[in-house]
């Protein structure tokens, strides 16, 4: 892993063979119902991204996610437990590389199941790669995402923006 003449980092060809693997995250997002056609659209450009993501000059912001809400539970004062919100995100913002899946509580607690972020910020002075980076645990629980759902738990969202 080497420091680009430009603002980030260049992550090794080992890690961005791994980040490859999100691609089947945004070929699945792309086949949900509940993502807009106009998302759809953004489909190839998200993957060209993420196969670009050793080459700073094609950095743009994006994400690809998948939410699921149960709207009672985190509305009604008079519920006082239970999850009301599950998510399984990519992001790519200013430099910052996140994977996520997790949980809410209507106590708002999170409860993480995956996560992974690489820095690829060159003033970075932390750690650059944090968490847990196997991208086919991610992609194989995203997948099976509506085996969360529940009677209540049950409104999902999708989807994909670039800026």
């Amino acid at each position: 892993m080497a420091t680009t003449p430009q603002k980030y980092w260049a992550p090794s060809a080992a890690l961005v063979k791994n980040m490859q693997k999100l691609k089947d995250f945004v070929d699945f997002v792309a086949t949900l119902a509940e993502l807009s056609d106009a998302d759809r659209a953004k489909v190839n450009e998200v993957k060209y991204l993420i196969e670009n993501i050793g080459n700073p000059e094609t950095y743009k912001n994006w994400w690809v996610c998948i939410d699921v809400f149960d709207h009672d539970i985190q509305y009604d004062a008079s519920i006082k437990e239970g999850i009301y919100w599950r998510k399984w995100w990519v992001v790519f913002e200013d430099g910052l590389f996140e994977v996520s899946s997790e949980a809410r509580n209507k106590n708002y607690d999170e409860e993480s199941y995956f996560y992974c972020r690489v820095n690829l910020k060159n003033d970075h002075n932390g750690e650059r790669i944090w968490g847990e980076c196997n991208f086919d645990v991610f992609v194989a629980e995203a997948l099976n995402f509506r085996s969360c759902l529940t009677n209540t738990l049950n409104n999902v969202e999708a989807e994909i923006a670039i800026w």
